[in-house]
């Protein structure tokens, strides 16, 4: 009888903790991880998106990540494919310079929803940051916003492949 009210209260404590990280801005995953390792929760650049305009460009990443010598790739600038990310489309835009890929511009993202406007908030910065650090489309997938960072891959490897 005891192990059926724990099971039970532990469920519904779970269940409470899942409808405030929905209804709130609580990440579940770096509460836990940072009780777990009894570390600080480290946070990561935010930008914010506009909602009404997807053309506005992120912040340029810092010079030291834009390689100085000649690259691979054809000056210019590329649009790469749509690329369908479950609750919106991604698509992006690539500047190449010195034949290294230098600016990416998102054109469109998941925004209309809480969930993905806060992941991608967090999720943008870092895959330019990464892209351009790898001048390739071989980035990491960032955790949460999945679907994003594989539509991201795809939309910069059509814009990579004009180059």
């Amino acid at each position: 009888m005891m192990k059926k009210i724990y099971l039970s209260l532990t469920v519904i404590i779970l269940f409470s903790l899942y409808v405030l990280s929905t209804t709130s801005k609580i990440n579940l995953g770096q509460l836990f991880s940072a009780n777990l390792t009894n570390t600080s929760i480290r946070q990561s650049p935010v930008v914010t998106p506009e909602k009404t305009d997807n053309s506005q460009p992120l912040s340029p990443p810092p010079p030291a990540l834009v390689p100085s010598t000649p690259g691979r790739y054809k000056n210019g600038e590329y649009i790469g494919s749509v690329e369908n990310a479950y609750y919106g489309y991604v698509q992006i835009k690539i500047k190449i310079s010195n034949g290294n890929l230098n600016t990416i511009q998102f054109l469109s993202y998941p925004n209309e929803r809480q969930h993905s406007v806060s992941a991608n908030q967090r999720a943008m910065p870092l895959l330019i940051n990464e892209a351009i650090k790898a001048q390739s489309a071989n980035v990491d997938i960032i955790s949460g916003a999945t679907d994003t960072s594989i539509a991201f891959q795809q939309s910069l490897k059509t814009a990579l492949e004009q180059a």
